[in-house]
């Protein structure tokens, strides 16, 4: 993706870049494999690090549907810091 510089798009092209993108791989197997340690899927692990950021932080799951399941593994997710100091 080409964004001229200055453009406020620049960081993220520099973030998903072809050069970028086998670290991108990297933190998504971290994200599976924390999951797997509890059951979880990567994107409910992604949100309760999200949570774990702080009071200030939203994260909103694109999704139509949300199970109260998947709500409490990302609370009991959120409250185990120790595993998601890890994906920082």
């Amino acid at each position: 993706m080409l964004v001229p510089s200055g453009d406020l798009r620049e960081p993220l092209s520099v973030r998903y870049s072809k050069e970028n993108f086998p670290n991108i791989l990297k933190l998504a197997d971290n994200l599976k494999r924390i999951g797997e340690q509890y059951n979880a899927t990567a994107g409910q692990v992604a949100l309760a690090w999200l949570l774990a950021q702080g009071d200030d932080i939203i994260p909103i799951p694109g999704t139509k549907k949300i199970k109260v399941s998947d709500s409490i593994t990302v609370y009991i997710l959120g409250h185990s810091s120790m595993h998601l100091s890890t994906v920082s």
